[in-house]
């Protein structure tokens, strides 16, 4: 793997790390789905809200973000993820990930450089 997180990587630690950190998340459920890095990295519009979503229901219209587009981005997350998990920042849980305390020292270190 190259030097360090990708973009979009480090965009997902943050935002998992965000919600570990605001208590929306039960220790027994992940810290970011990947629902929640379409609609807000790729800013994909839902037809309903997430919190209310059960797993595995469509909430996208696929024809409205366009089906390319939302076959891409799925991959580059599902891709995101499991590259996480290969280095040992995140555990992998089957509708998200779970920060481990490497991926935290890393995100608090990235949020650090950033002045945040």
């Amino acid at each position: 793997m190259g030097l360090g997180p990708s973009k979009l990587q480090k965009e997902i630690l943050k935002i998992a790390y965000r919600n570990r950190q605001s208590g929306s998340v039960r220790d027994s459920q992940p810290d970011l789905s990947l629902r929640e890095v379409l609609v807000e990295v790729y800013g994909f519009p839902t037809n309903m809200n997430l919190q209310n979503a059960k797993i595995g229901a469509l909430i996208f219209d696929r024809n409205i973000v366009g089906v390319k587009k939302y076959q891409a981005a799925y991959t580059s997350t599902v891709k995101s993820f499991n590259r996480l998990v290969a280095r040992g920042l995140v555990s992998r849980h089957y509708c998200g990930i779970k920060l481990i305390p490497p991926g935290r020292r890393l995100v608090e270190t990235i949020l650090l450089s950033m002045g945040k």
